[in-house]
């Protein structure tokens, strides 16, 4: 699945670049005089393509920290364990204190208290899982930008071919 995923990845990286390099005009018919280097333009659309498919992996990498296994699913998973855990500990506190066993309803709301806990601390695992995928989609955002600009001077470099 995954090598068909890279495969399929290359595959529109490569329709990307191009598509971008027909939409600019890089492939039709030029009116200059003179035209570029051929072998200038080869090399800046290969470094185009090579860019695109490491922003392109980039965003598998990221979109894979919310995978299955990943932190965030673990920490996400570990959360809602302890709210369903405190949720039925407290609903059993509540139980016992109903029937007068005020002893074994204060052991209950003791584990419940201690489910919240293993909640709040799997939320800063969340929370610093979200600040990692954040940051590394914020870094392709710059990389994407970074590659429109060297898009355009390929552009220019091929003008003419």
């Amino acid at each position: 699945m995954l090598k068909a995923t890279l495969r399929l990845l290359v595959v529109v990286a490569g329709i990307a670049v191009i598509a971008g390099a027909v939409h600019s005009g890089s492939f039709a018919p030029s009116s200059a005089a003179a035209a570029g280097d051929p072998t200038a333009c080869v090399a800046a659309l290969r470094a185009d393509r090579t860019e695109a498919l490491r922003i392109g992996q980039e965003q598998t990498d990221n979109f894979n920290a919310t995978a299955i296994g990943s932190p965030y699913e673990n920490a996400l998973n570990a959360y809602h364990l302890a709210l369903v855990t405190a949720r039925t500990d407290f609903y059993k506190a509540f139980q016992y204190a109903y029937k007068g066993s005020k002893t074994t309803a204060n052991l209950w709301i003791k584990n419940g208290n201690a489910q919240i806990t293993k909640g709040n601390t799997a939320v800063k695992a969340y929370n610093a899982a979200i600040s990692a995928i954040d940051t590394a989609t914020d870094h392709i955002n710059a990389d994407h930008a970074a590659l429109d600009t060297e898009m355009a001077a390929t552009d220019v470099t091929c003008t003419g071919f």
